[in-house]
């Protein structure tokens, strides 16, 4: 369960990230394209030296022609992914421990990279946005999941009652 007391008082469209499942444990979010694919692009514009273990590649040479999708380039199975799932790890940490265990991560593009990242982020990390909220909102949320409370009003109902009583904002 997600304590929602931290939202309020917040700016409306302002995202927010779960950083903990269990506790339910919230952050505001400054920059929500950046978070996750910064901590793994810190060190690429450095000009530090490479190790001396890594393989000698450069951008220029990197592609992604000699990668094959057979699924076995993931160390992780389907019941490893639930396993950390259901131990309640922040979406990051799933996310840190896919690439870790990915046998091509290090081959690929920048840009390949930053798809992979945003894919994984997309489906593992819980986010979401405080909108300001409006009739029609209320309504189709309302309709959407609990019709009997607002006797199966249809938004398109509501905006015809509204324009029939001449309200408008």
């Amino acid at each position: 369960m997600i304590d929602l007391s931290f939202v309020i008082g917040k700016e409306y469209d302002s995202v927010f990230s779960v950083v903990d499942r269990q506790s339910g444990e919230l952050k505001e979010v400054t920059e929500p394209q950046s978070t996750v694919t910064h901590e793994f692009f810190t060190g690429l514009d450095d000009g530090d030296e490479p190790d001396e273990d890594a393989p000698m590649v450069t951008e220029e040479l990197k592609d992604n022609r000699n990668m094959k999708d057979d699924n076995k380039a993931q160390n992780l199975k389907h019941q490893d992914v639930e396993l950390l799932k259901a131990q309640n790890l922040a979406g990051e940490a799933i996310i840190e421990t896919l690439v870790k265990n990915s046998q091509t991560f290090e081959g690929r593009t920048v840009f390949s990279k930053a798809k992979y990242l945003r894919k994984k982020r997309e489906k593992y990390s819980v986010w979401f946005e405080a909108r300001r909220p409006t009739a029609l909102s209320l309504c189709e949320s309302y309709h959407r999941y609990a019709p009997e409370k607002i006797c199966n009003l249809r938004p398109d109902s509501l905006a015809y009652l509204l324009n029939l009583a001449n309200i408008s904002f």
